[in-house]
């Protein structure tokens, strides 16, 4: 998606984009899911945890996550629903807060 809001966008790159969208839910390369106008991009969960340092059992445990979860979003078996997109692009965003709020939680 490009930076415009949906709202600026013409009718035909309103088109290309849900087409695309499309294409990506249809082949598997990405969930169609769009939370209002804008669509919550996935966070690729290897590569971020990868970057903390931290196996799969760490990461769930350290963000409150299963590690069964996270091994299914790793391997492509399942995606994180909206929720779980939203608080794993916050991880990606701010790690140590988040980590800080779900220990305290």
């Amino acid at each position: 998606m490009t930076d415009k809001s949906y709202a600026d966008m013409t009718e035909a790159e309103r088109d290309a984009q849900a087409e695309t969208a499309i294409a990506g839910h249809l082949d598997g390369s990405a969930p169609l899911e769009v939370l209002g106008e804008r669509e919550i991009a996935l966070v690729d969960v290897r590569a971020l945890r990868a970057r903390l340092g931290l196996t799969q059992d760490r990461f769930a445990r350290r963000f409150g996550f299963s590690t069964a979860a996270v091994r299914n979003w790793e391997q492509s078996r399942r995606w994180p629903d909206r929720s779980a997109r939203i608080l794993l692009r916050m991880i990606e965003l701010e790690p140590e807060k988040v980590a800080r709020i779900a220990r305290e939680a």
